[in-house]
């Protein structure tokens, strides 16, 4: 009998836990900047364009955005300039589990916008990697303080940063943050003031150490677009371009690609010196959506990632590649040159070699292109074609010379 009442009572639960959760508060000020947090089983990412806004049953427009940090997603939209009147956000064309069943039913969450003012407005409402701004505006008709505070989002009650800042009516300023961490952290970030709170969630990657490489992924970044009616293969390659071999090596994919992504290889036992190791991926999906995530290397504490993006699409023909040129031989035995991180190969051709990627041409070092000395070049241009016409123009409307003999002349008749 109590097993039952027990099986019963999971069955009943079972469909609420599984069900989505949508964290949002139900009524805002005018200006305030809505944030919401979604979580789910979604059986497909939610994209931008799964996000609708409504004025009672009007569809409207707003300036919004989503992003999946960790395992859930976060929405935030500006309310600048909309009236009071009763809204609601709908996540819609969406598929995602329901208790033990699939739903496609749309996701709906009214909210109000009152008749007060907010203090103020923020944008954007989550941030992602070590150095980005957040835009904060004063909506008052007088100057307000914003407390500014940083804290990790596993220890809410230690703050790590703080500050005030101090806002006339009316004006906006960016808030720069730059962080240093040695491992992958998420940081919340409270912006508040005596009336009003915003936690902004950050995604903080560990910060880019420059040191001797270990091993590495090649190439460095994969940028993927893929038919939704068959599979599609490419190859990464791991590289140990140290002299000691490497053992143990786990290889794994971020959670966003699990279910569009499969890998020839989970894990390397054996890692010889001066060697690399082919990784096949297969991608795959039956939906036509845009998918980031990476590919994930670690050994001991050394880990290394590769950026992957992918953009399924229907109907999509792959144009013909040329195949990746792979040999067992070193670069130095072919004679080629292995370009350090400070360089790069003048050639587009290169040789996926047993050591390195070799470079088939010269190695040269990376030209860094300065936005101050390209716009300042620009005015330059413009100040002198401005002083060209301006020189033309003038003295092509110059006045011939006064003839005084002529106006002598003209006086006596």
């Amino acid at each position: 009998m109590k097993r039952s009442v027990v099986l019963i009572l999971l069955l009943l639960i079972f469909p609420i836990i599984s069900a989505v959760e949508f964290d949002m508060k139900e009524e805002f000020s005018q200006g305030e900047t809505l944030m919401a947090k979604v979580s789910g089983n979604f059986l497909l990412p939610l994209q931008k364009n799964n996000v609708f806004f409504y004025r009672e049953h009007v569809r409207i427009p707003l300036e919004y955005d989503i992003k999946k940090i960790d395992e859930d997603y976060y929405i935030y939209a500006l309310l600048l300039g909309k009236e009071p009147k009763n809204y609601s956000i709908a996540l819609e064309n969406v598929r995602y589990m329901k208790g033990g069943e699939m739903s496609e039913e749309n996701i709906i969450r009214n909210f109000t916008i009152n008749n007060q003012t907010a203090d103020f407005s923020i944008n954007p409402g989550f941030a992602s990697g070590t150095e980005f701004s957040i835009t904060v505006q004063n909506l008052q008709d007088n100057k307000i303080t914003i407390e500014v505070k940083t804290k990790e989002s596993t220890n809410i009650s230690g703050g790590t940063y703080q500050e005030s800042i101090i806002l006339k009516s009316g004006q906006e300023k960016n808030i720069d943050f730059v962080f240093e961490v040695q491992e992958p952290v998420f940081k919340i970030i409270e912006l508040s003031t005596e009336n009003l709170n915003y936690e902004i969630l950050a995604s903080i990657p560990a910060t880019e150490i420059q040191k001797e490489e270990v091993f590495k992924f090649e190439p460095q970044t994969l940028i993927i677009s893929a038919p939704t009616d068959s599979e599609t293969e490419k190859t990464i390659y791991l590289y140990n371009t140290g002299d000691e071999e490497l053992t143990d090596i786990i290889i794994s994919l971020s959670n966003s690609l699990e279910n569009y992504v499969t890998i020839s290889e989970e894990s390397i036992d054996k890692l010889d010196a001066n060697s690399n190791m082919p990784i096949e991926l297969i991608f795959s999906s039956e939906e036509e959506f845009e998918l980031e995530g990476h590919i994930k290397a670690k050994k001991g504490e050394d880990i290394i990632y590769a950026p992957i993006s992918i953009k399924f699409l229907a109907d999509y023909i792959p144009t013909e590649e040329p195949p990746q040129n792979y040999t067992t031989k070193t670069c130095a035995e072919m004679g080629y040159s292995i370009c350090k991180t400070n360089e790069e190969c003048s050639s587009s051709n290169v040789v996926y070699a047993k050591d390195d990627v070799c470079c088939i041409g010269t190695c040269k070092t990376k030209e860094t292109t300065s936005t101050g000395k390209i716009i300042g070049i620009v005015i330059l241009i413009i100040i002198i074609v401005a002083g060209i016409w301006f020189y033309k123009k003038k003295y092509k409307k110059a006045k011939k010379p006064v003839n005084l003999l002529k106006i002598a002349k003209t006086k006596k008749k």
